[in-house]
């Protein structure tokens, strides 16, 4: 045998049994590639759109398809000093509160009272001894009004009117010698105009305190028997709120006028010929009022 033939056989050998493993092996099975699963999303909340995320140009989800949210209550934290002062001013420019333009009218009923005396002679007699003092009493209706501004929070300063008006006052005569004669009269009135002033010592409350300094009219009821001079008044009172800036008001008001005039005497002098003497009226008034005040 040759050389090449025993390589040959030596190669066969060899090879036989590597190719029947070979044969006799199963192949291994194939196995696909797996993508990693997405990582949840970094916030605390589901995305509107679920994970992953839509294609672009998708509509967005109906709202049965967005889950329920729900937020957690804020912190609550007590009001800064910006706010409690916004709120001081809220409160003081409120409606409920006495600023701006002031107008207050009302009735009322109350007491009127004015003593007459005089000075001057009627002949050589002194009027006041020839006369004696007269004075005019009665109750009656009381008017009251006033308008003004409010130059600092719960201060008016404006117009004042005090009126009092009685019909068919008493009229007394009491004469030198202590006797006394009943007159009669039409009527009794007196009219103050002023200054007012008037507080209120809570801006916001209606406690109120004022009076009014002025010029007086008292008539006592005949045609020129009118007296003009100086007078005053004073009143106090507490109210309630009826409407934004608008309040009702109970007020217990006095006042005092002093007033003079020239009068024909009324009883003639030993010559015949009436004197012209002088009246000076003391007029008290007291009365009760109620009245609207827009404030």
């Amino acid at each position: 045998m040759s050389r090449v033939a025993v390589v040959a056989a030596l190669v066969a050998s060899f090879s036989a049994p590597a190719t029947a493993q070979a044969q006799t092996t199963p192949p291994p099975a194939p196995t696909t590639a797996l993508s990693p699963a997405p990582a949840p999303p970094a916030y605390g909340h589901p995305p509107a759109y679920g994970w992953p995320p839509p294609p672009a140009g998708s509509p967005p989800p109906s709202g049965d398809a967005t889950p329920d949210r729900v937020d957690p209550q804020p912190p609550q934290y007590p009001p800064s000093a910006d706010q409690t002062r916004a709120n001081e001013e809220h409160r003081q420019n409120s409606a409920h509160r006495h600023d701006g333009l002031y107008v207050r009218a009302g009735l009322g009923y109350g007491s009127l009272h004015t003593s007459s005396s005089f000075d001057g002679k009627i002949g050589t007699q002194p009027a006041g001894d020839a006369l004696g003092e007269i004075t005019y009493s009665g109750p009656g209706l009381a008017l009251d009004f006033g308008i003004g501004g409010t130059p600092a929070p719960g201060l008016v300063v404006g117009y004042g009117f005090m009126g009092q008006i009685v019909h068919e006052p008493r009229v007394t005569l009491e004469t030198p010698s202590g006797e006394e004669e009943r007159h009669d009269s039409r009527h009794l009135g007196a009219a103050i105009h002023g200054l007012l002033l008037d507080v209120f010592p809570d801006p916001t409350g209606n406690l109120e305190l004022g009076g009014l300094v002025g010029i007086a009219r008292v008539s006592t009821g005949r045609e020129g028997d009118e007296s003009t001079g100086f007078a005053a008044g004073i009143w106090g009172g507490y109210g309630f709120w009826a409407a934004d800036g608008a309040s009702f008001v109970g007020l217990l008001r006095l006042g005092y006028a002093l007033t003079q005039s020239e009068v024909e005497s009324v009883r003639a002098p030993p010559s015949g010929a009436p004197s012209i003497i002088d009246r000076s009226d003391s007029t008290f008034t007291l009365s009760v009022v109620t009245s609207i005040l827009v404030h």
